[in-house]
């Protein structure tokens, strides 16, 4: 069970997620055990 994310909170870098994502997605080996990034939070 994922831990609850306080309300309000913003991340400094309105831009994280994609930035994760795009990371994330550089991980060859997370191609190779089929591992998907559903949702990012701060």
């Amino acid at each position: 069970m994922p831990t609850p994310i306080p309300q309000g909170l913003v991340p400094k870098d309105p831009d994280f997620a994609e930035r994760i994502k795009a990371n994330f997605k550089t991980q060859t080996a997370m191609t190779t055990f089929g591992v998907e990034m559903v949702d990012v939070t701060p």
